[in-house]
C-alpha cells in the first residue's frame, strides 16, 4: 500500500509540474477586487465550461492559449537517466519538494513567490536535493523553459463573443471542489 501511495504522489506530482502550462494559474481578478485563488492541482472542467458558455473545447482552449492536448507526463526513468541519479531518487525528491513547498505556504499562509509559482518552487527543490540544474531538470522532464503566461481572460472572453465576468464565472463554476486539509486534490 505504501508503494501505491508512494506513486500515486508521484503522479500527481508530475503532472501537477508538466500539466501547469497556464491554466493551473487561473486566479484571476474578481469583478469585486479581490482574488480567486485555487489550490495547485485545481483545473476547471473545459469540457463542462465550453458546454456552459456555448463554445466548443476547442475553441475555449484556443481562445485560452492553451495547446490542444494536455502534454504527456514525463518518463521518469528516463528523466533519471539523464539526470545521472535513480528513479527512486528522482521520485523522491518530488514527492518531498511538493511537501516542503505545500509546507512553506501553510506556514506564510501565500500562495508561494508569484514570480515563480508553486512549480518553481518545486522545481529549485528538486533540483537542489538531486544537486543537478534547474533548466536539466526541466529538460529531462520536458517542462519549456519558460513557464507560458497566464491566459488573458478578457482576450480569450471577446474571441469567444462572451463578456469577461462571463468567462470567469463559468470556470470558477467548473472548478473542483477544494480537498479537505492533507488530502490529494482530484486530477
Amino acid at each position: 500500500m505504501h508503494m501505491f501511495n508512494r506513486s500515486l504522489m508521484t503522479a500527481l506530482l508530475a503532472a501537477g509540474l508538466v500539466g501547469g502550462l497556464g491554466l493551473a494559474a487561473f486566479s484571476q481578478q474578481t469583478p469585486e477586487g479581490g482574488s480567486e485563488h485555487h489550490g495547485r492541482g485545481h483545473r476547471p472542467d473545459l469540457t463542462a465550461t465550453a458546454a456552459q458558455l456555448g463554445v466548443s473545447e476547442a475553441d475555449l482552449k484556443a481562445a485560452l492559449g492553451l495547446p490542444a492536448e494536455r502534454p504527456e507526463r514525463p518518463d521518469l526513468a528516463t528523466a533519471a537517466a539523464q539526470l545521472g541519479v535513480s528513479e527512486t531518487d528522482l521520485r523522491e525528491a518530488m514527492v518531498s519538494a511538493r511537501e516542503a513547498v505545500r509546507e512553506q505556504r501553510q506556514a506564510a499562509g501565500a500562495e508561494g513567490d508569484p514570480q515563480r509559482g508553486g512549480r518553481g518552487d518545486a522545481l529549485a527543490s528538486v533540483a537542489t536535493q538531486l544537486g543537478v540544474s534547474e533548466v536539466d531538470l526541466q529538460t529531462a522532464l520536458g517542462l519549456p523553459a519558460e513557464r507560458p503566461e497566464r491566459p488573458d481572460l478578457a482576450t480569450a472572453a471577446a474571441q469567444l463573443g462572451i463578456s469577461e465576468t462571463e468567462l470567469q464565472e463559468a470556470l470558477r463554476n467548473n472548478m473542483p471542489p477544494s480537498p479537505e486539509p492533507g488530502q490529494q486534490p482530484a486530477q
